[in-house]
């Protein structure tokens, strides 16, 4: 599953994705930690930086998205 989420992050330097990977949050998980440990622990990795594993709901992300309803 390492390779997979090198490869991603190798992708994300690309110039074609690399804007849209850093004002998009795109994480990773491997099925195997998010049974294990479950969706909210810190077991998602950002595809920009898979050094460092995160709950799904980091504020970094969370501050990212608008809450539903709002302008």
């Amino acid at each position: 599953m390492d390779e997979r989420i090198s490869a991603l992050h190798a992708a994300a330097a690309e110039p074609d994705t690399a804007a849209l990977l850093w004002n998009v949050p795109v994480l990773t998980a491997t099925l195997t930690d998010i049974p294990r440990a479950g969706p909210g622990a810190p077991v998602w990795r950002p595809v920009h930086a898979p050094d460092q594993p995160l709950p799904w709901n980091h504020g970094a992300f969370a501050a990212e998205v608008p809450a539903v309803g709002s302008d």
